[in-house]
């Protein structure tokens, strides 16, 4: 064990394991913010009634750097970071004690026992906190910073408003009668404002999110500046999810006159307030999304796989507090155990959740496979994911709206298959080759997304089809099918909606049995609640197409949701070529040699590694002419990965 920094304190206020109790830490008053910080330390069992308390979310920052600290009980002396000294003094009450608990005090960190049984209940510790306070500067923003008249709340106000133009800055030429948008120095004002949020390193670290979920009230703080609460950011959120879709003409020509940049930022801040947004309300009324997947803990892990954290265990642990499944009890919370160990089984958890999708759409949600974190080498079995965390926002974002669109497909066709462990290190399931790789593109990263330009990554798509053998035909409608992955993001009207899915219905009850028919089509229908749904001619043949495919600039691209669909499909993929002449979409680390696999079951094709007699898996893939059950046949063959 590392040595304890405080253990007279900690000794003093002893937590005996598995009796549901923690330390809070009461602040003592002071009428000056630079005055010593001073407070009282005691023992609480989180169950007990009357306990009233509140909690504080930050970044913790650099832990060896320690220059400030706060005295208990008048004869400890802890030290502090600069963040954690900042966000105390702020807020610390002129008179009255503030009740407290703090991750970084409450819990002995160099205790690796301890630490495991208080992770194991903090979800009931922010579960019962009458609310927490987000602090938002960074660990090392300097505290002349933190004196600012901005307002955290103005630009979501104004998002929550009935109207996108409602934002400073728009108004009727008087020419024209035309709706133009400046920066003006108003609009400027309420920005700065946002920046203070949208830049805060707070979305980064993993255990922010089950800070923000689970109290019943959530305040964002950053220094003096107006607060903001998180009910004005939810209906903001909803707000925009409304104006993509376009159901309002006047918004939809305000959005386009907004600057890209800053739509794209608060776009990104949305989203991730949606994801937070989502479990924090099903969880307040006790609902949970498992029918469709949504609250099952491998697309929590994909939702905020952007945020980040020292200890690799950390990566599931933060998130612990939402494995509402029986599956994981199995599985009890370890930082001594060796990783491989804690990943491997953890993530079997995840696959009899994915399992056990109840009626109407039984089976396994092969979802659980999808994601860039696959492949061999470390020190875990190929199927069994990094669990790497610190994605770009982009990355994130493109990786769930895949998970999305990727229900449309039906590369298994009616074909199930029942997955078995043998021993720790091999997965066993059914499936039909369909291909072999034999040339891998460079990848579309977030430098080419959002800075370079995709020009040089495309002129090396180009060289690698004209050099290897591809399928004869219209090599345009090809290429452009390929680089919308087969779908588009876009409402499907309800009348379209359902004169698709009775051709579906009357096609398809021929081929199986109806109630198999059915669930298909509401898998399409939650496809299509996510704004997504298949490609067809007129989507991928965009007017925009053919410049964009020579220059490579997103900029060229005006329509938002055919810029949106070429994000989602291509970022962090790389075209692929096999051997019988298909294109594709892969993650990076395919190569050539690897072979295309339909696993039974699964809407995605994946790309497999030979290794002797078994198979390595690399990751899930798009390939031309294998997303509608082409290649499922037969009873399929029996896979040993490894």
């Amino acid at each position: 064990m590392a040595r304890e920094e405080h253990p007279s304190l900690y000794r003093q206020y002893a937590v005996p394991h598995g009796t549901r109790q923690t330390r809070l830490l009461h602040i003592k008053p002071a009428a000056s913010r630079d005055a010593q910080l001073q407070a009282s330390m005691r023992i609480c069992k989180i169950d007990s009634p009357g306990t009233t308390y509140e909690t504080l979310s930050y970044v913790w920052g650099d832990q060896s750097i320690k220059k400030h600290s706060i005295t208990v009980d008048d004869t400890h002396t802890f030290p502090l970071t600069e963040g954690l000294a900042s966000a105390l003094r702020y807020l610390r009450k002129p008179d009255g004690d503030l009740c407290i608990w703090i991750d970084a005090i409450s819990i002995n960190q160099q205790d690796k026992e301890e630490k495991a049984d208080q992770v194991a209940i903090m979800g009931d510790i922010y579960r019962g906190a009458t609310h927490v306070n987000i602090w938002l500067p960074g660990p090392t923003v300097p505290a002349a910073s933190l004196e600012t008249t901005a307002s955290l709340k103005s630009v979501f106000s104004f998002v929550a408003s009935d109207h996108f133009h409602d934002m400073p800055g728009y108004s009727k030429d008087p020419k024209t009668g035309q709706l133009v948008f400046e920066e003006t120095g108003e609009f400027t004002t309420a920005w700065e404002g946002f920046r203070l949020v949208a830049e805060s390193p707070w979305w980064t670290r993993a255990w922010t999110v089950q800070e923000a979920i689970l109290p019943p009230q959530l305040h964002f703080l950053y220094g003096t500046a107006e607060p903001c609460d998180f009910d004005i950011m939810a209906k903001a959120m909803d707000n925009y999810w409304r104006f993509g879709k376009h159901l309002d003409a006047c918004c939809t020509e305000a959005i386009l006159l907004f600057p890209r940049d800053k739509m794209d930022t608060l776009g990104t801040i949305l989203d991730m307030v949606g994801h937070v947004g989502s479990l924090f309300l099903r969880r307040s009324l006790g609902r949970g999304r498992t029918f469709d997947g949504r609250d099952n803990f491998y697309m929590i892990m994909r939702a905020f796989a952007s945020r980040s954290c020292l200890e690799p265990r950390d990566r599931l642990y933060a998130l612990w507090s939402q494995t509402v499944n029986d599956s994981y009890r199995v599985h009890k919370l370890s930082y001594t155990r060796p990783l491989r160990e804690v990943y491997t089984e953890v993530f079997k958890c995840m696959i009899r959740e994915a399992q056990g999708h109840p009626p109407p759409y039984p089976g396994i949600d092969f979802r659980v496979f999808f994601g860039p974190d696959f492949g061999p080498g470390g020190d875990r079995p190929s199927w069994v994911p990094s669990f790497a965390g610190g994605w770009h926002m982009e990355s994130v974002q493109a990786n769930i709206r895949r998970l999305g669109g990727t229900r449309t497909f039906r590369a298994a066709a009616w074909k199930k298959c029942k997955l078995t462990f043998s021993g720790d290190n091999e997965l066993h399931l059914d499936g039909n080759y369909a291909d072999r790789i034999v040339a891998v593109g460079l990848p579309l990263t977030t430098n080419e997304l959002l800075h370079t330009g995709c020009k040089a990554v495309f002129d090396q798509w180009r060289e690698m089809i004209r050099t290897t053998k591809t399928a004869t035909g219209p090599r345009d409608k090809k290429l452009a099918s390929l680089l919308c992955g087969g779908i588009y993001f876009g409402h499907l009207p309800r009348r379209k909606r359902l004169a698709k899915n009775t051709s579906f219905f009357i096609r398809k009850s021929v081929e199986t049995h109806w109630g198999k028919v059915w669930d298909e089509i509401g898998l399409q229908m939650m496809a299509n609640n996510e704004l997504w749904r298949r490609a067809v001619r007129k989507d991928y043949m965009h007017e925009d197409f053919h410049e964009f495919w020579a220059d490579g600039d997103f900029k060229v691209i005006e329509d938002i949701a055919y810029s949106r669909t070429l994000a989602t499909a291509l970022l962090d993929r790389a075209m692929f070529v096999t051997e019988g002449g298909r294109m594709g979409l892969c993650w990076p680390h395919a190569k050539a040699g690897d072979e295309v696999w339909v696993l039974y079951g699964s809407k995605m094709p994946f790309v497999m590694r030979p290794d002797g007699e078994a198979y390595n898996m690399v990751g899930d893939c798009y390939l031309q002419g294998a997303m509608d059950g082409e290649f499922a046949r037969g009873k399929g063959m029996r896979l040993v990965v490894k």
